[in-house]
């Protein structure tokens, strides 16, 4: 099996790990099935997560800080 990662990664590779995992339940219930911990970003694992119907959880491998709230969206105001 062939794995590819996409380059430019927002965690430190000196953390060690992605920050988040896609957790899906297996047949003998949660936590039967691997984890996927590609995740750099809360919103890319949320949707990954809502894609395959499991939970984005934060990867107990991941040593560094996490951030789930997304970054505050800029608005223009007319003048």
């Amino acid at each position: 099996m062939l794995f590819l990662f996409a380059p430019g990664p927002t965690w430190s590779r000196a953390a060690g790990a992605p920050p988040f995992c896609v957790a899906r339940g297996g047949v003998n219930g949660p936590g039967s099935s691997p984890e996927n911990c590609a995740y750099s970003d809360y919103q890319a694992c949320l949707q990954a997560a809502a894609d395959v119907h499991g939970n984005c959880v934060q990867n107990i491998d991941y040593h560094g800080e996490v951030a789930t709230v997304p970054a505050a969206v800029r608005t223009r105001h007319r003048r």
